[in-house]
């Protein structure tokens, strides 16, 4: 039986499959991320959220940064999970496979149908696999 440190090639071999999907996860809880913050406060056209009757108002960036807050991660990040997430990039339109940052890069492209056929046929990035 073949060992690599202490444990079998086998084992060894899905530890390595197991580390190779961690980018691909970390990529779809970024999208999460943004999906939950955007869950919160959808991204208006114009002029943030508004108080209700008789509510004080909370900007979208207050009520980010207490969600960012509540979560230990930096306000920035949750900010940039959520515009990435935001329609740039619906849930159907997502790549499996293809990094966050692809996904990031990609979503500068204005017109819809060259960013999805873009992601169909991303750039090369380290991350993606």
């Amino acid at each position: 039986m073949t060992m690599i440190g202490k444990v079998t090639q086998e084992r060894y071999e899905q530890l390595v499959a197991d580390g190779l999907e961690q980018p691909a996860v970390q990529g779809r809880t970024q999208l999460l991320l943004g999906d939950l913050a955007l869950e919160i406060e959808p991204i208006s056209q114009r002029g943030g959220s508004h108080a209700g009757p008789g509510e004080e108002p909370f900007g979208v960036r207050q009520t980010l940064a207490q969600y960012a807050d509540d979560l230990d991660m930096p306000l920035a990040t949750l900010l940039d999970n959520r515009w990435v997430a935001t329609p740039c990039w619906p849930k159907e339109r997502r790549q499996h496979g293809v990094s966050y940052v692809v996904h990031k890069t990609l979503a500068a492209i204005a017109d819809e149908d060259v960013r999805f056929a873009k992601i169909l046929d991303p750039p090369w990035h380290e991350k993606s696999k």
